[in-house]
């Protein structure tokens, strides 16, 4: 289903808006050909040993067209690739715990569980089990926003994708297009690395539940905490990854640059 939705924004939406903005990059270079040939009649130099000739102007300006004209294919591989890389880890962990993908509800599984434990007889009882389903629920919440603003931030690269390009041509600005393609990656790995941390949560709940019910309860907490604690982790894992590659926080022309 969501695969299904990303798909019909990207094709239905993203690319009506992408489209314009590759217009007006490309009014954007044809500005920028025309202040270069200005600064090849009159010999302008950019730095002091770098001189603005045809030899420097053209490729820069053809390597720009070209990856304004394919900045959206780019973004929307990216999509399909971390949409794949998802779906191979939801299955590879639900190998490990069978009972999360088997089309049953995991969080049903686990109450149930979690009710055998604990029956609610006391009022800590009941405090324990409603505290433990009320945090799961936050934490999926949690989760999904995450994936949500993840992906936001794809549908940003490719409506700046042109603009980008465009604006990259201009002497000096070289790394806001390096800094582009890291925010894709960064997209890219952060979508299934936030799956793999918070389902190997679910797993390690589900698994749990399930094999130890009422057996051992100090197993169970252990469990539980590494669980949910793993859940919660799962909305730094961008962060990390942005940090890791250096991916900007902002993809707006000539904001890419950090001090």
């Amino acid at each position: 289903v969501v695969n299904d939705v990303s798909q019909h924004v990207f094709e239905e939406v993203v690319l009506k808006i992408w489209k314009q903005s590759r217009n007006v990059a490309y009014f954007f270079f044809i500005v920028v050909m025309v202040i270069g040939g200005f600064m090849i009649m009159f010999n302008r130099q950019i730095e002091p040993r770098t001189a603005v000739t045809v030899q420097y102007l053209l490729p820069r300006v053809f390597l720009g067209l070209l990856g304004a004209s394919f900045s959206y294919a780019i973004v929307s591989f990216a999509v399909q690739l971390a949409h794949t890389l998802q779906m191979i880890s939801y299955y590879s962990i639900g190998t490990l715990a069978p009972d999360l993908i088997s089309g049953g509800s995991p969080l049903y599984t686990f109450i149930n569980s979690l009710l055998m434990l604990f029956p609610p007889v006391t009022l800590f009882y009941a405090f324990v089990v409603i505290a433990v389903i009320v945090s799961i629920i936050f934490f999926t919440i949690a989760f999904f926003f995450g994936i949500i603003s993840r992906f936001i931030k794809l549908i940003l690269l490719a409506v700046v994708g042109p603009l980008i390009f465009a604006w990259g041509t201009i002497p000096g600005q070289e790394e806001t297009i390096s800094d582009w393609f890291k925010g894709i990656i960064s997209n890219v790995i952060a979508l299934p690395a936030m799956f793999v941390v918070f389902w190997l949560g679910w797993a390690i709940l589900v698994t749990t539940a399930i094999s130890l019910g009422s057996a051992n309860p100090l197993s169970f907490f252990i469990s539980l905490i590494l669980g949910t604690g793993l859940m919660w982790q799962s909305r730094k894992v961008p962060k990390a990854i942005d940090a890791a590659i250096g991916a900007p926080g902002l993809y707006i022309p000539g904001k890419a640059k950090k001090k």
